[in-house]
């Protein structure tokens, strides 16, 4: 992997009275074998659009390219369809409306020219799909 580049998540992040639910559930199943629980400082409650690896050099024209798209989009309220804790988290999946994926393609279109492959995690998920 290439030292001048890191993984990096484009993520949607809910508005700050769901994003203190988020953080207190979090807490809730700290005994029920949790890896890790959501701190407003440390780790967010969020949606991923879309994860990926970038040049260092690069961060910044990403960060005018995202915040371009989020400009041309409004607010997204998403729906929860299923939860699952595993592997020591909780997630969430969404219903994957027209909007959402409009915003998620928007993101993609405009990260992929300046990507730099792939991330570690799916050099190793594409070896186990792949097979030896």
């Amino acid at each position: 992997m290439n030292q001048d580049s890191m993984p990096v998540d484009f993520v949607l992040l809910p508005s700050k009275k769901l994003a203190s639910t988020a953080y207190g559930k979090s807490k809730e199943l700290l005994d029920l074998d949790s890896m890790f629980v959501l701190k407003e400082s440390e780790r967010y409650a969020h949606c991923t659009l879309y994860m990926t690896q970038l040049d260092m050099g690069l961060i910044e024209s990403a960060r005018t390219a995202v915040e371009e798209v989020a400009r041309s989009f409004a607010v997204i309220n998403l729906a929860a369809e299923a939860t699952h804790q595993n592997r020591g988290y909780f997630s969430v999946n969404y219903e994957r409306t027209d909007k959402i994926a409009q915003l998620q393609m928007a993101i993609v279109n405009a990260i992929n020219p300046i990507r730099a492959g792939l991330r570690a995690n799916d050099i190793e998920l594409m070896k186990v799909i792949d097979g030896p």
